[in-house]
């Protein structure tokens, strides 16, 4: 389960730019992957500093969904030298739900 959330959670962070990432099937790569059909990104070239946020926000919720139904406990999420914690320390402290 951790290896398809992180896959789901990481193809989430995302922007509509296919020029941009490179894709292909998971199970082109590995026939036995449990990913199947799923895409998983084979390399990524340089995003504006706005396009990164986007993409990472993208993620985010994606993370946020999974913790949310007690999928995993929190993610970190890193995009070409940036990179944010879900939940961050203040939220743990809370222990509440998160909005997406």
């Amino acid at each position: 389960m951790a290896d398809a959330a992180a896959t789901m959670i990481a193809n989430a962070v995302n922007i509509d730019q296919p020029d941009k990432i490179q894709r292909c099937a998971a199970c082109e790569l590995d026939e036995d992957s449990d990913l199947g059909q799923l895409p998983v990104t084979l390399a990524v070239s340089a995003f504006t500093a706005t396009e990164t946020q986007q993409a990472l926000s993208a993620g985010k919720s994606a993370a946020i969904k999974l913790i949310n139904s007690n999928r995993i406990l929190g993610a970190r999420l890193a995009l070409q030298g940036h990179s944010m914690v879900i939940p961050n320390h203040f939220e743990l402290l809370s222990n509440t739900r998160y909005a997406v």
